[in-house]
């Protein structure tokens, strides 16, 4: 298994994860197992991503069958800069076999490579999900919680920063 930038990625490859024509592309079926709905992952979407200067998309690769994928997007503020990890997926067929935490591991460090100055990487998770304790193990800490709202943050600070 090996991670692979989603800007790095073969054009053949590209074309095979995001073929649709003998039904969901192999990036919209993972996508799906997600939340168990139908998601689909619009090709324009991950050509955009693939040209972005604000975001890192990370693919999790085992020949060459995609097993996982992480997206984050920098965010600037007045006062400061953050990450924040828009959708972390691995297939239920490989899960508690480290690939999250690899992928986790590399778009932390890629971040902290491209962006020095961002002081905090966010996410959002709901506890039906279960991953509360796999993002606290990766060092993030739960912030806030909506009254009503099953949906936590989680936090990982640099540098002393805490808001």
């Amino acid at each position: 298994m090996h991670i692979v930038s989603l800007k790095n990625l073969s054009a053949d490859l590209f074309s095979k994860f995001t073929d649709e024509s003998s039904g969901k592309s192999v990036f919209s079926i993972l996508r799906s197992s997600q939340t168990g709905n139908e998601r689909y992952v619009d090709p324009a979407r991950l050509a955009y991503l693939q040209q972005s200067l604000e975001h890192i998309m990370l693919l999790a690769i085992e020949d060459d069958i995609l097993v996982g994928m992480v997206v984050g997007q920098r965010v600037v503020g007045i006062g400061n800069e953050y990450f924040y990890i828009n959708d972390i997926v691995v297939s239920p067929d490989a899960r508690s076999g480290g690939i999250g935490t690899q992928l986790m591991d590399t778009i932390v460090e890629e971040c902290r490579a491209v962006w020095p100055a961002v002081a905090r990487i966010q996410l959002t998770s709901r506890t039906s999900r279960g991953t509360g304790p796999f993002f606290m193990k990766l060092g993030f800490k739960p912030r806030t919680k909506e009254t009503g709202d099953e949906t936590i943050v989680y936090v990982k600070d640099f540098d002393g920063y805490t808001s």
